[in-house]
């Protein structure tokens, strides 16, 4: 047997990027984020690995870090699309004051299991996004109470047939035969 222990590596990724004076403009934080998501994206392909949901700490100098929470409809791992969510994200928030570090901290980190690819793909090039690519595009932009999805509920009454609930790549089962009335009682 090999005497030396195995080498493993930590479960969970974080690093950190401080700036020699503050930022102000978030267009500004893109270029470091850039880095960062760079050195997550290499250390999730030698694990393995994919992230699902990290966090993004932005430190000020006499304020609590400002926290934005990036989730993803499923685990991902390569740094443009990683950067395209918090990009969004960033530009979005409402940051308090200037910035003088950039933190990333992720810790579920879920093998990752790409999607099946269609040997012929219609798209051209890469050009469109997949449909969780989409869906996390919107979710960063508009928010995730904003971006959902309507399932059926076991009410037989049409106008309450339906529900929102937070938009998932699983199906929902339709309770019953999914069959509805057509027609109203006053």
């Amino acid at each position: 047997p090999d005497p030396l222990p195995l080498h493993h590596p930590a479960p969970s990724f974080s690093s950190r990027m401080e700036f020699d004076h503050a930022i102000e403009s978030s267009e500004t934080l893109l270029f470091p984020l850039r880095r960062l998501l760079g050195d997550l994206s290499v250390y999730l392909h030698g694990r393995d690995s994919g992230v699902q949901q990290f966090e993004l700490l932005l430190e000020h100098d006499d304020l609590a870090p400002s926290v934005l929470s990036i989730g993803l409809q499923s685990s991902q791992r390569q740094a443009s699309v990683l950067f395209d969510v918090c990009r969004l994200k960033i530009q979005a928030a409402c940051v308090p004051a200037a910035v003088r570090a950039l933190v990333i901290h992720a810790d579920n980190l879920p093998a990752f299991v790409p999607d099946a690819e269609d040997l012929f793909d219609e798209r051209s090039g890469g050009s469109q996004l997949t449909w969780p690519e989409l869906a996390d595009r919107l979710r960063a932009r508009l928010g995730n109470e904003n971006v959902y999805q309507l399932i059926a509920t076991a009410d037989p009454r049409p106008e309450h047939a339906w529900r929102r609930a937070i938009f998932s790549r699983r199906k929902e089962m339709i309770p019953g035969d999914g069959s509805r009335p057509t027609w109203l009682f006053r």
